[in-house]
């Protein structure tokens, strides 16, 4: 028997007239569209549909135009009655898995996320700080191997993508010397990646301080599936806390800390999960989490002819 979880990819993953085909099909996809655009004040399907890339990957247009067509998605997936059983997003990914669980509405989820690219893009400057992706190491090797390095600066693990993908990130000077020690400790490559802050770093701690008075501003519920943080890689629980006070204080800190990724999908699995639904048109998330388990199913949306063919495998 099928149990489904959504996931949702982060920053990196757009495209030019990314989400277009099925704004022009479904029109539960253009009033999200539309809700998405009157909150922001900015016409979302014109930066969505008309912007050209380098447009598209200014942080502070990323994040509400990735969040936009992941919500377009999850409510054509939802108006099928396509039922999950839990949601995970990867970094920018955990605030529309959040909405799609109804514990942030579509209005201040895309205001938070314009926010919270702004905040993160001017918390440090522009050469800074940076990250880099490791293959072929473990996070308990790189974490040996870089931590004479952390008595200089900040450097860290941000994304613990996989077993042996992992992303470290900090300051620009103290990446270029973990490169040389990571390849001497067995990396099989290490590239720095095409961005423009150390995100998931303390470096960010500013950012993550600002977004929380946000956060303290919206309404925050409980959500109606399990929720996977990426600052734990658990099952969300709000403990002694209240919902609201529990989810934002992990919206604050996933700024600042790594991504538990890996975690996520290996406790996802281990609580029956065999089938992961990426709702985004790409394969993002969905790549990583074939190298976490080959023997999930991983479902991909790339454009309406797989989403139609998806749909009618569950009516």
């Amino acid at each position: 028997m099928k149990k489904i979880a959504f996931v949702y990819p982060g920053q990196g993953c757009q495209f030019e007239k990314m989400g277009k085909e099925f704004y022009d099909n479904y029109a539960c996809a253009r009033e999200v569209f539309e809700l998405a655009s009157e909150s922001l004040g900015e016409d979302l399907k014109d930066l969505c549909f008309e912007s050209d890339l380098e447009k598209l990957s200014l942080t502070e247009n990323t994040q509400p135009a990735i969040f936009t067509v992941s919500m377009a998605l999850s409510k054509i997936l939802e108006s099928n009655g396509i039922n999950t059983s839990a949601f995970a997003g990867l970094s920018l990914g955990e605030y529309s898995g959040l909405s799609a669980a109804g514990a942030i509405s579509i209005e201040d989820g895309v205001l938070l996320v314009r926010t919270r690219g702004r905040l993160m893009q001017d918390e440090v400057p522009v050469g800074k700080g940076s990250l880099m992706a490791i293959m072929g190491l473990s996070q308990e090797k790189i974490e040996e191997a870089i931590l004479p390095l952390q008595s200089k600066g900040i450097i860290s693990c941000s994304n613990i993508n996989t077993d042996n993908q992992i992303v470290i990130g900090g300051q620009v000077e103290l990446l270029k010397e973990a490169e040389g020690i990571l390849k001497t400790a067995g990396a099989k490559r290490a590239m720095f990646l095409n961005v423009s802050a150390p995100f998931h770093t303390k470096m960010l701690t500013g950012a993550g301080t600002k977004l929380r008075f946000e956060l303290d501003k919206i309404a925050i519920q409980a959500p109606d599936k399990d929720y996977y943080p990426n600052v734990t890689g658990e099952i969300f629980s709000a403990g002694s806390q209240s919902v609201h006070s529990a989810i934002a204080d992990l919206l604050e800190k996933q700024v600042y800390s790594p991504v538990l990724w890996n975690k996520t999908i290996k406790n996802m699995i281990a609580q029956g999960i065999n089938t992961f639904v990426e709702v985004f048109p790409g394969n993002v998330a969905g790549s990583l989490i074939k190298k976490i388990d080959k023997n999930v199913e991983i479902i991909s949306i790339s454009n309406v002819e797989m989403l139609e063919t998806f749909l009618n495998s569950y009516r």
